[in-house]
């Protein structure tokens, strides 16, 4: 709860907006937001919600979470997308399994086509 209120804090004050101007833009009260930041109540999800899109952050931020380590960010998308990029090969079923697939794959198509 501290990190919330600290942050919500730095938030609102960082972009100049007031407690008052705060509270009516998310629909509560001035001294809703000042039980926030001073830590004497907690929002509700649906609170906090609306508190992060009025100060267009996400409700990670407002909450003063992070989750980057040195290899996230722009690189660590680069690279899971090319991870993503290249699936790795199914092997496909041979032999007498093989068969038996084709019959069963056969069998759901002649069914499909052919309700009962």
């Amino acid at each position: 709860m501290e990190a919330f209120a600290k942050r919500l804090r730095e938030l609102r004050t960082a972009r100049g907006i007031s407690q008052e101007a705060l509270a009516a833009a998310a629909g509560a009260s001035k001294a809703t937001i000042q039980n926030w930041e001073n830590q004497r109540r907690s929002p509700s999800l649906r609170d906090a919600a609306r508190i992060a899109d009025v100060l267009q952050v996400s409700l990670d931020e407002l909450a003063g979470r992070s989750f980057r380590s040195p290899g996230e960010g722009l690189d660590g998308l680069v690279h899971l997308a090319e991870s993503l990029s290249d699936p790795p090969e199914v092997p496909q079923p041979t032999g007498q399994r093989a068969s038996e697939e084709r019959r069963r794959t056969a069998g759901r198509r002649a069914s499909d086509q052919h309700p009962s």
